[in-house]
């Protein structure tokens, strides 16, 4: 059972890579990532997974938000073998363009030799939702906060999947002006 979680805050050159073989029957792995970018940061998360054992598990979900002339990219390629039967392998990459400058790349892949298995992939690009800003802004929440409280909720799944409690207060508490 392997569990990583990746954060990247701020405007420097980051690239990540990921290799997980999984060999062992009913092996879990488990990468969740937050990323939140301004001025004129790039970020790389390079990440495989190969199963090469029946039920094993892989599931891989990063959210990013990016601002300014900051970029992304995300390429996820799972590899489930003829020898892992009853596997699950899942990716996820969801972003939120906060400036027409920033840039993502998703790209998730799936490569799959056999037909018994769960599997699913997918890539979401979009801005916050202004009818939801304007919803909050006229229940008296001032603009600022509003826009707060949308990319706390956008962030909340990556929070909410980290078991270490440690990991959990530093994200709730570290200061959003310093990155976003």
């Amino acid at each position: 059972n392997l569990e990583i979680s990746n954060f990247e805050y701020g405007e420097a050159f980051v690239i990540n890579s990921f290799e997980n073989i999984l060999n062992d029957e009913f092996a879990n792995y488990e990468l969740n990532g937050l990323v939140k970018l301004f001025s004129e940061a790039t970020t790389s998360n390079l990440i495989k997974t190969i199963h090469n054992e029946k039920s094993s598990n892989s599931n891989i979900n990063y959210k990013h938000s990016l601002k300014d002339s900051s970029k992304a990219v995300f390429k996820a390629k799972s590899i489930v073998n003829e020898t892992a039967l009853f596997s699950k392998a899942f990716q996820n990459c969801n972003t939120i363009l906060l400036s027409d400058d920033a840039v993502i790349f998703a790209q998730p892949h799936l490569e799959i030799y056999i037909d018994e298995l769960e599997a699913s992939h997918g890539a979401t690009t979009g801005t916050l939702d202004k009818e939801q800003l304007l919803y909050l802004e006229a229940r008296g929440i001032p603009k600022k906060l509003a826009y707060d409280m949308l990319l706390k909720a956008f962030e909340e799944k990556i929070a909410h999947n980290i078991k270490d409690e440690i990991i959990k207060e530093f994200i709730k508490t570290y200061k959003r002006e310093k990155y976003v």
